[in-house]
C-alpha cells in the first residue's frame, strides 16, 4: 500500500464551516481514511491516517506531497 499525504478541506454547511481530512491509496486511487469535525486540529489528520492504517494495514511507504504547476 501506498499512502498519498492527507488531503484537506473545507466546506460550508448551513450553520458552520465542516473540515474534512482524507487519506488516499495511490495504488488503488481509494480514499482508505477520513475525519470530519468544525474545527481545524493537527489531530484531524492524525486521525485520518489512524482509519487508514486499520483499514488497510500498515503501508510500505508514505510519498511527500509534490505539486505541479
Amino acid at each position: 500500500m501506498l499512502l498519498r499525504p492527507i488531503v484537506l478541506a473545507y466546506l460550508w454547511t448551513a450553520e458552520e464551516w465542516l473540515y474534512v481530512a482524507a487519506v488516499i491509496d495511490l495504488f488503488s486511487c481509494r480514499v482508505v481514511g477520513w475525519s470530519m469535525s468544525v474545527t481545524i486540529a493537527a489531530q484531524l489528520a492524525a486521525d485520518a491516517l489512524m482509519m487508514a492504517i486499520w483499514r488497510r494495514g500498515k503501508p510500505n511507504a508514505l510519498l511527500p506531497e509534490l505539486w505541479s504547476v
